[in-house]
């Protein structure tokens, strides 16, 4: 059987602002509203690569 790739991690807002001490609504604004991170929308909840977010991130502040 073959190995099944590795998958991204995917966090909702909620979840992301936990993780990154960050708040939602500064999440919110910067993903959604300013849209510098991509996102998906999933019924109401916004899900955000963690991994490309953090990326997005780090190249903001440079």
């Amino acid at each position: 059987m073959e190995k099944l790739p590795e998958a991204p991690t995917l966090l909702s807002l909620n979840e992301l602002a936990i993780k990154t001490g960050l708040s939602y609504q500064f999440l919110r604004k910067m993903i959604v509203e300013e849209k510098h991170v991509s996102y998906m929308k999933v019924g109401r909840k916004y899900i955000v690569n963690y991994e490309l977010f953090l990326q997005r991130l780090g190249n903001m502040e440079g």
